[in-house]
């Protein structure tokens, strides 16, 4: 009754998703309990608000990464040719292991699809069974399984009608979740904020001695670097990720693929850099063109950005 009270008079519900959620009773009970609860409320899946715990430690990779490849940009290598080198090596490196960890989230998500739409109240886990139904002092305690199997029965009217709406409406809209609100454009653009360190110094050095031109031409430089560059270096490496994300049976092919798919996104970044030497270059002002180049790459990659999500999730919605 309490739990009835609570999940019916909750105007929404967090979901921090990890790999043993779907694999346990009490979880997937609570999510079906509370769409169950609100069924008769419109826009009742903008209430449940699903968050992968992928995103903490991504969030941490992609934020140090910026700023390792931002830090590289400061030091002195000798020369242009020697600093793209250098650089270029740092992003291969950057790119390649964060093209790896993603290869394995999007497996993750693609075998959470597969559990849930072949969900099984007979193969979810509760903790009770697990421990015998002892807890750590040894004493008895009462099996979790029976509480809930009793609840589904009153809530759902049977064990078969619970596990057809797990694979139907809650595999549904948990995996709209996790594609909404898992990579948002928003969310990228924070957690690249060391962009703004290197570009914003550049740019308050040219104040400082009055070189209120090239200031300028280094905070248009920094938006794009910022909103436009590494994003679409970001979505260079989630797209590929998501296609190459099958394993291949052999280690090496399969390091193969990573090597590949990050030598890729480094070719993109450079064409991306040179088309902003090239347009500069062309008009003869470093402003005009570094203005014609930054604003069309960070459109592009609104643009690009927008698409992947809705191809994304399509395949989530049709795997």
């Amino acid at each position: 009754m309490t739990l009835t009270r609570i999940l019916r008079h909750s105007e929404s519900m967090l979901v921090l998703f990890e790999p043993s959620y779907i694999t346990r009773l009490w979880t997937i009970f609570e999510i079906a309990g509370f769409l169950k609860s609100h069924g008769d409320r419109a826009g009742v899946s903008s209430c449940l608000i699903i968050l992968s715990t992928f995103l903490g430690p991504t969030a941490v990779a992609i934020f140090l990464s910026a700023t390792v490849i931002n830090m590289s940009l400061l030091l002195n290598y000798g020369g242009r040719m020697q600093t793209i080198l250098a650089v270029t090596c740092v992003v291969f490196c950057v790119c390649a292991n964060g093209i790896h960890w993603l290869r394995g989230y999007f497996r993750w998500i693609d075998e959470c699809c597969s559990q849930l739409k072949n969900f099984s109240m007979e193969k979810a886990h509760s903790h009770c069974c697990k421990s015998n139904h002892l807890n750590e002092a040894g004493s008895q305690i009462m099996c979790d399984r029976e509480i809930i199997t009793e609840c589904i029965r009153l809530w759902f009217g049977s064990e078969e009608a619970f596990e057809s709406c797990v694979r139907s409406e809650v595999s549904s809209l948990l995996i709209k979740g996790l594609q909404r609100q898992t990579f948002t454009f928003r969310w990228l653009v924070a957690a690249c904020v060391p962009t703004c360190w290197v570009c914003g110094d550049l740019l308050v050095a040219r104040l400082k001695v009055g070189e209120t031109y090239f200031s300028i031409v280094a905070g248009v430089v920094l938006l794009g670097w910022w909103l436009g560059l590494i994003p679409v270096c970001a979505l260079a490496c989630f797209v590929l990720s998501s296609k190459l994300r099958r394993q291949r049976p052999n280690g090496c092919l399969d390091h193969m693929v990573t090597v590949m798919a990050a030598s890729l996104v480094v070719v993109l970044v450079l064409s991306l850099y040179l088309l902003s030497i090239v347009l500069v270059g062309l008009v003869g002002d470093d402003l005009l063109g570094t203005c014609l180049w930054a604003p069309v790459v960070s459109l592009a990659t609104v643009l690009a950005w927008r698409v992947w999500t809705q191809l994304h999730l399509r395949h989530l919605q049709s795997g």
